[in-house]
């Protein structure tokens, strides 16, 4: 598999999906989490080998569109 940001699927779906576990276990469990639920996804992310994190300027010098993840169907 190819690297992929943040901004590219299959990242934007982990994220999406990771943010329902935490929600379920913080529902189930009555957890609290330090930091927002994005953030925390996001640092799993860079667990993942092929997940290749982006530069803050780079982050910041994408267009609003050029934010939305990419269809891969």
């Amino acid at each position: 598999m190819e690297r992929f940001n943040e901004y590219q699927w299959p990242a934007s779906n982990i994220i999406e999906e990771f943010d329902n576990l935490l929600i379920r276990l913080e529902r189930e469990h009555g957890l609290h989490f330090k930091d927002p639920r994005h953030d925390v996804a996001r640092r799993f992310l860079n667990e993942i080998v092929e997940f290749e994190a982006m530069e803050e300027e780079q982050r910041s010098s994408l267009k609003p569109w050029e934010k939305v993840p990419e269809n891969p169907i």
